[in-house]
């Protein structure tokens, strides 16, 4: 559904198909429909996806990362779910046996050793530099920030060496939003509160002595709005729980 087509949808409900002659114009139902979208592309988890993508190692080696080191993202991106290196696995020194992972090597030269204290001192330095040359080789996230407004991924960590991927939550396009039940009802409860405001800000009667009852736009609009703003409650709710013995 495009964006015009969504317009009139609206404006026919509003109307009644034209039986109510009193509505919004275009203008103001698609200053709504902006505004809300924006809204629900934030709280609704239905709004948007996860998608990914991979970045070339050289993209980080040119003079403007380097100076600002920000990876400008579209518009589109709301979050980022992660951002590390692609190495081979986890695998260590690129073997895929599992006997020869970090943690077994790392555990295989880590007890106590039965020297004296000056000795065991130095061993367990010798110990950790050795578990960081480790960590080298499967260490793979990198530190960064995201801020939602500039859709700028900075890059706070090291500066990657290998292809990075990039998995991140983005928006589903508008003209799939026009076509959900729940944006459609959203769209038009707020539209009727509008409706509500400005027909109650003078008093207007119609041909034959008619009144507008603006309050019945205003409470049908609200009530309407509590009740979707339950349902993407429970639409946002966790899937996952987490018990600590």
């Amino acid at each position: 559904m495009l964006k015009k087509d969504f317009i009139k949808f609206i404006s026919d409900d509003l109307t009644a198909s034209g039986s109510i002659p009193v509505s919004l114009n275009d203008n103001e139902i698609e200053r709504i429909i902006d505004k809300e979208l924006a809204w629900l592309y934030q709280e609704w988890n239905q709004a948007f996806m996860e998608t990914w993508c991979i970045m070339d190692p050289s993209a980080f080696n040119t003079i403007e990362f380097k100076n600002s080191r920000i990876v400008q993202l579209p518009k589109c991106v709301l979050g980022i779910k992660e951002f590390r290196e692609i190495n081979d696995g986890g695998r260590l020194f690129g073997l895929a046996d599992p006997l020869l992972s970090i943690d077994r090597v790392a555990a295989a030269d880590f007890y106590l050793s039965p020297w004296s204290a000056s000795d065991t001192l130095v061993h367990r330095s010798i110990q950790y530099s050795y578990w960081d040359l480790l960590r080298s080789y499967t260490l793979t996230h990198i530190s960064y920030t995201f801020n939602p407004n500039t859709h700028q991924l900075v890059v706070t960590g090291r500066t990657p060496k290998r292809p990075v991927i990039i998995r991140a939550f983005t928006k589903i396009p508008e003209e799939n939003m026009y076509e959900d039940a729940l944006v459609q009802r959203w769209i038009i409860a707020k539209c009727k509160v509008s409706m509500a405001r400005i027909l109650g800000t003078f008093t207007v009667n119609l041909i034959g002595g008619i009144s507008i009852n603006a309050d019945m736009w205003r409470s049908e609009g609200t009530e309407e709005i509590s009740e979707l703003k339950e349902k993407i409650k429970g639409d946002n709710a966790c899937n996952w729980f987490m018990t600590v013995n």
